[in-house]
């Protein structure tokens, strides 16, 4: 039901950020940004992956990271190649 993961996921966002726990922040942000991908909502979903991105930036987190630039990298594969290799790329270094 994707009304009610979106509405679930979003209620965890609004708590990890309440409780300032960013690592939690940026484990409701992927979904939230799946959800909106999968409805076709990219801006949305661009969104929050980015927000993802900083948040895992911030935590010096790499594999957080590289998931962040992988599900932006989808995002843009449909739309702008070069902007998804660009983020594909980024992530393949992170494990370099």
């Amino acid at each position: 039901n994707t009304p009610k993961s979106l509405e679930c996921n979003q209620n965890g966002l609004r708590l990890s950020k309440k409780m300032g726990d960013k690592g939690w922040t940026y484990e409701f942000l992927l979904p939230i940004g799946s959800i909106y991908q999968a409805q076709g909502d990219t801006s949305q979903a661009l969104k929050n992956y980015k927000e993802a991105l900083a948040i895992s930036l911030e935590l010096k987190n790499t594999t957080s990271e590289a998931t962040a630039l992988i599900n932006i990298g989808n995002l843009y594969r449909k739309t702008n190649m070069i902007k998804a290799l660009d983020c594909y790329n980024k992530a393949l270094l992170l494990f370099v």
